[in-house]
C-alpha cells in the first residue's frame, strides 16, 4: 500500500475500558493523534462534557469521539454491532483497543475477577472478529502464564492470552497483540493504596533495573497507550503476538 493510498483509507477505532488508567490515555491519544477519523468508546455510562474536556482537552480531538452505552457482556448482541456500524457509516472500523481490567480487591472474589479480566476481554476479542476489525490490542501483564501455580492474577492473564490466540486461528479473525506492561504509573480515579505504594517504590528502584530486569521497570500508562497505537499500525504476519518490551525497539516483538 502506498503512502497516498494509506491516507485515503478512513480508519476507525473502538476503545473498551476508556475510563481506566490506560484506557483514558488510549482514548485521548487516539482522538488527538489524527490517525483516526472516528473513535468509538464503549461505555457503561456516557462521559459528560466536563469529564470529556478534562480527559481530552483539545476540542477538535473531542469531535472525533462517539460514545455507545453497552456492557461488555452484551457484545454478542447483533443490535449492538448494528448500532456501531450505524455510528460509523462511512468507513471500516479497523482497530479495537481493550483496557478492561480490575483487581482482586475491587472484584471481591476470584470468580468476579476472572469475569472481568478474562471473560469480558475475550468477549471484546470476539466482538472485534465479528465486526471484521484488522487489529485487536489489549493490556495483559508481564509474567502472564496460564500454567502459573503461584499467582491467580498471572494465571488468568495467561488464560486470556491463550484463548484469544485460539480465536486468531480463524482466517476472519483480527491479528491480536497482547501488551505486557509491568507496574503502571499514573493517576487513577479510584484509590489503590497498595498500588500507590508500589508506584512510589517503583520510581525509586526503576534506575537499578537493567539487563533482563529492565522489562520489570514501572512504566507510565501514557507510554503503554502510545505503544499500543504504534503496534496497531505495525505490519506483521503472525496472527497473535505478545509484546513485553513496551517502550523499547519494536523489532523485539515476537510471536507468543
Amino acid at each position: 500500500m502506498t503512502e497516498k493510498t494509506a491516507e485515503r483509507v478512513r480508519t476507525k477505532a473502538i476503545v473498551f475500558g476508556a475510563t481506566g488508567l490506560v484506557g483514558r490515555n488510549i482514548l485521548r491519544q487516539t482522538c488527538e493523534s489524527g490517525r483516526y477519523d472516528l473513535v468509538v468508546a464503549i461505555v457503561r455510562n456516557e462521559l459528560d462534557a466536563d469529564r470529556l474536556s478534562e480527559m481530552i482537552p483539545d476540542m477538535t480531538a473531542r469531535l472525533r469521539l462517539r460514545q455507545i452505552r453497552c456492557s461488555p457482556a452484551d457484545l454478542a448482541d447483533p443490535d449492538i454491532i448494528s448500532q456501531i456500524f450505524q455510528t460509523t457509516p462511512d468507513g471500516k472500523i479497523v482497530h479495537v483497543y481493550c483496557a478492561l481490567g480490575t483487581t482482586m480487591k475491587s472484584a471481591g472474589s476470584k470468580e468476579a475477577f476472572r469475569r472481568v479480566d478474562h471473560d469480558l476481554v475475550v468477549a471484546a476479542a470476539r466482538f472485534a472478529r465479528n465486526i471484521g476489525a484488522q487489529r485487536f490490542i489489549w493490556v495483559s501483564s508481564i509474567g502472564a502464564d496460564e500454567k502459573s501455580r503461584t499467582s491467580f492474577y498471572l494465571k488468568v492473564k495467561g488464560e486470556t492470552e491463550s484463548d484469544i490466540a485460539k480465536l486468531t486461528e480463524r482466517k476472519s479473525s483480527p491479528r491480536a497483540i497482547a501488551v505486557r506492561p509491568s507496574l503502571l504509573l499514573g493517576e487513577r480515579e479510584e484509590t489503590r493504596v497498595a498500588e500507590g505504594v508500589g508506584q512510589l517504590l517503583g520510581r525509586v528502584i526503576k534506575p537499578a533495573l537493567i539487563g533482563p530486569a529492565k522489562h520489570y521497570k514501572p512504566i507510565a500508562a501514557s507510554e503503554v497507550a502510545a505503544a499500543m497505537i504504534e503496534l496497531a499500525f505495525d505490519e506483521f504476519s503472525h496472527p497473535f503476538l505478545a509484546y513485553e518490551r513496551v517502550g523499547t525497539q519494536r523489532e523485539e516483538m515476537s510471536p507468543a
